[in-house]
Formats: C-alpha cells, structure tokens, sequence
C-alpha cells in the first residue's frame, strides 16, 4: 500500500493514429498543435496552444491535482474550446475518470490512481519504452477500468526488481515522459474506434454517470443489404462506401461523443450528455437520415437505408451490458418494423 497516499497522475490521449500514456509530475504542461508543447495533439482543428494543464497543491500534507484550462499562459483562449465530461469549461479540476475532449477528433481520459503501488505486474506483460524512466502501459493491465497499474520507479516495479538486461535501461534514461503506442485500438479502414476502445469508453463514461447522476446512452446501427454491395460491386467500392459513412456518422455527432466500427456493417455509439430521454428519438432521426443521404462511388449512385436502437442509462439498464443487450433488443425490434419497407439499396447508374 502507498503510506502517503498520494495518487498517481495519468493522462491518457488517443486520436485517429496513436495513443499516449503520460505520467504527469511537471507542475505545467502545454498541450496543443504546435511542435512545442509538453503534449503534442495531432489535429489541424486543435489550436497550437490548445489548453495547459497545471498542478494545484490541495493541503499541507503534499497532495495535489491537476487542472485543465483553455488557451495558454498568456490568457490566449483555443478556436473549439476544451469540454470535460461533455461540458464546455474555461478551467476545471480534473477528477478520476474525466472525459477530455479539445473541440476535434482528439480525446483524453485521466486517472489518478491510489492503489498502484500494491499492485503485482507480470514483468513479462509489460512494454517497456528504452528511453523512458516512467512509462505506463494501460494495456498490459487487461482491463478497461485500470485497475492493476505498472511503475517504474527506484529501479524496482510493483514490489518487484527490475530484471538485470533492463537495468541498463534505466541508468540511461532520459527525461522522456510519454509513451506512443502502437494503434490497436481504432478500425484500420474507417479508423474509426474499434470494439476494444468502444468497451473502455463506454465503461469509462457510464462511471461519470452514475457518480454525476446524469443521462447517457450507448447506440447501436447497422446498414441494412451491405452484403449486396460486396456481391455486385465488389469489396473495394464497398470498403470505400464504408468509409464514407463512417465519415458522415462521425460528422453527425457532437465531438464529445464516440463512433466506433464495431462489425463489417455495425457501428457503435456513446453520447456521453444526454439531457433529456426525448432527446434519443432526434438523435435516431439524424444518424438515420444522416445514412438516408446518396453516395456516389464509381459512377453508381447508392441509396442506403439503416436500422438503429439507442440504450439510455438509466432507464434501459444500469450496466454495460444491459445497456448493450437492451440497445439490440431496439435495433432488432425497428428492423422488424421496418423489412417490408428497407428494400435492396437503390443503385443508380450515372
């Protein structure tokens, strides 16, 4: 057990091509576009100086917590804003379990962990990055709520020492504080989130919830006939079709809300703020219609149709997998509804 009881400090970053595990100690980090920054946010819509994260001491007995604040030192504010837990904020006081997201396709989580140091790692599990003292790998830990952690700290990890071929590793190591690891976590096609991701994000955000009492829901929508598409056009037109609507499903929503793929024709959804119960029939009418659109692909003009359910917390059920059971219980009941009337896509030669 850690005696002083002081958390440690994750932040978890992920955009479209990579993820980033960073061990938060500086008292100021700078997070943004721009090459310079601690954190670097590969997005063209983050601003080059996006948002700054500061470390806040909270008592006499050295415990700390870090805050997020919009723009720079120097007062300069971002384009898009950051939202914590879907809300727009100047600055805010980040809590175990914060959702971050900096107006665009870039998203963070962070963690402040109490219990780490008494958590026993396989060493073998562990990626261990060569030119970092502190590296954390969140996946090593095989849970999307981080419960086991590993460290790296005083030559040992966990309660147990380093093996000798990694001590080298650690007498040479420079100050690096962050981790780029491979990207297994989003669809190489869409790059869109894939099932893995979906899972963390969706247990991650009905935690927020259920501790703030507030709505979410977790969506689930299938294209109807795509099997059609592979077998008169062929998989290249249907990959590239797949990637349009990945697209437009992702334009249709707020950024602080997921798309992930989930199956060949599935995708997945986490709304993350959902004010009222009435608010899931608009949000099936937008993505629905948002489907409904022309495609042109190849000289051929496609009318799709889709099918759609949406789960809400806590009306629908009061864990993940309820939730997602009660999502496919709607998706299949509006399907049924809706064979006589969702014929074979249209296509249309131009």
């Amino acid at each position: 057990m850690n005696t002083d009881n002081h958390p440690l400090h994750i932040l978890v970053i992920e955009d479209k091509k990579y993820r980033q595990t960073i061990s938060l100690e500086k008292k100021i980090y700078s997070l943004g576009r721009h090459p310079n920054n601690s954190i670097l946010i590969c997005d063209q819509k983050a601003s080059r100086y996006h948002a700054t994260l500061m470390r806040r001491q909270k008592d006499y007995n050295g415990h700390y917590s870090y805050w997020i604040v919009d723009g720079d030192m120097q007062g300069n504010k971002s384009l898009n804003g950051i939202y914590v837990n879907g809300e727009k904020c100047l600055a805010k006081e980040l809590k175990n379990g914060d959702l971050i997201n900096f107006g665009c396709q870039v998203n963070a989580t962070y963690h402040a962990l109490t219990d780490w140091s008494n958590t026993i790692v396989d060493i073998d599990k562990i990626k261990f990055d060569p030119f970092s003292k502190q590296s954390l790998d969140l996946e090593a830990a095989h849970t999307p709520t981080l419960t086991a952690m590993s460290s790296i700290q005083n030559n040992h990890i966990s309660g147990g020492f380093l093996p000798n071929h990694l001590n080298s590793y650690q007498s040479n190591a420079s100050n690096t504080e962050e981790t780029i690891l491979p990207d297994n976590r989003h669809d190489p096609l869409t790059q869109l989130p894939n099932q893995f991701l979906f899972s963390e994000r969706l247990s991650l955000t009905l935690k927020n919830a259920q501790q703030n009492n507030s709505l979410m829901a977790v969506g689930l929508l299938t294209i109807n006939h795509f099997d059609h598409i592979y077998e008169d056009f062929g998989c290249p037109i249907a990959e590239q079709l797949l990637q349009e609507i990945a697209q437009t499903l992702n334009s249709s929503v707020r950024y602080d809300d997921l798309v992930a793929r989930l199956g060949k024709n599935e995708f997945g959804f986490i709304f993350s703020k959902i004010r009222y119960a009435q608010d899931r029939e608009i949000i099936c009418e937008k993505l629905l219609n948002s489907v409904a659109q022309s495609f042109t692909l190849s000289g051929n003009q496609l009318q799709l149709s889709a099918n759609i359910g949406i789960a809400l917390y806590p009306h629908d059920g009061l864990n993940t997998e309820t939730l997602l059971q009660q999502a496919k219980v709607i998706l299949l009941n509006d399907y049924k509804q809706d064979q006589d009337v969702h014929k074979n896509p249209a296509f249309l030669t131009c």
